[in-house]
């Protein structure tokens, strides 16, 4: 089974930075834009990052960059999915259908995706990353995550 981890087990180390996108762009398009614009290879993981008894499953894309020896994930946040609710026998059946989100960093739940980059050779400039995914045009804005408001740091290392 293979062990997926968004942070290091460390979050408070310097080597790993989290940023957080606001976009309505969906997951394979933000990655095509990241990869062009910020010059990455992101790809799309085997599976999914999911929680175990959970419905909830986040896409993820990732890449190690070998020249400078720093591992980048780009990571849903939310996930949507619908239950059929209401009564579903007679003629006249009444079935509506209610729309449930699940959410990696609950405390985050404005944020559409996350990217996550570990550092382990060269310094990365986060300004200019940041600056860089702000300037995309379907991004309507990307900032960088303070390491000590993420509560739930437990939903970030997955099995």
């Amino acid at each position: 089974m293979t062990k997926y981890s968004i942070l290091s087990n460390d979050f408070d180390s310097d080597l790993s930075q989290l940023i957080a996108i606001h976009t309505d762009a969906e997951d394979f398009r933000l990655c095509y834009l990241i990869n062009k614009f910020l010059n990455l290879k992101l790809m799309r993981t085997a599976h999914d990052l999911s929680f175990k008894n959970s419905v909830a499953s986040f896409s993820c894309f990732e890449w190690f960059d070998e020249k400078q020896f720093c591992s980048w994930q780009l990571v849903s946040n939310h996930f949507h999915f619908d239950i059929a609710m209401g009564e579903n026998e007679g003629l006249f059946a009444n079935e509506t259908l209610m729309t449930q989100t699940h959410y990696l960093i609950p405390e985050y739940d404005k944020v559409n995706f996350f990217v996550k980059f570990e550092e382990e050779g060269a310094a990365v400039d986060v300004k200019s990353i940041v600056s860089q995914l702000h300037d995309l045009p379907q991004v309507m804005t990307a900032y960088l995550v303070e390491k000590k408001s993420v509560k739930s740091k437990m939903n970030l290392i997955f099995y």
